[in-house]
């Protein structure tokens, strides 16, 4: 992974906004690990996909038939 691969970790770990140690991690298991960009895009994925969920699920029911 070049200097342009280690600037999007870094991104990405900015992004994350948890602590030092967690960015850190992150970047690491970037350059470490070739699968790990896949893998924390699944995470990504499956953390919008909960997020949405919740979200329908504070929506009120539709009004039912008169």
């Amino acid at each position: 992974m070049g200097e342009q691969g280690l600037a999007v970790a870094a991104f990405y770990a900015r992004r994350l906004a948890g602590p030092p140690f967690l960015r850190v991690a992150v970047v690491v298991l970037v350059l470490v690990n070739p699968w790990a960009p896949q893998i924390l895009a699944l995470l990504a994925e499956i953390r919008d996909l909960l997020k949405s969920q919740a979200e329908a699920r504070k929506q009120p029911a539709p009004p039912g038939p008169p």
